[in-house]
């Protein structure tokens, strides 16, 4: 969609190189997000004792953390794209 904003300025005066590292910039911003929501549910994994990792509690209340912060991220990224 930016690309098309960006095609549809006829007075643009962006050349190709400054283009591809303002897109290479918002990969990393993306990447460094995706670690920083990710890194919870990493942590809860691994630091877990195998005896509670193999209760159906420990299973379930995971699954919903997950779907959770799932639909959460989902929301966040519709009411960004929204608003």
């Amino acid at each position: 969609m930016r690309v098309w904003l960006l095609a549809a300025q006829s007075d643009a005066a962006i050349c190709a190189g400054d283009l591809l590292q303002v897109f290479a910039r918002g990969l990393w911003f993306d990447f460094a997000t995706a670690i920083f929501a990710v890194t919870p549910l990493v942590l809860w994994l691994a630091l877990a004792p195998e005896r509670l990792a193999r209760s159906w509690l420990y299973r379930g209340i995971t699954l919903a953390a997950f779907f959770g912060a799932c639909f959460g991220l989902l929301l966040l990224a519709v009411t960004e794209w929204l608003f």
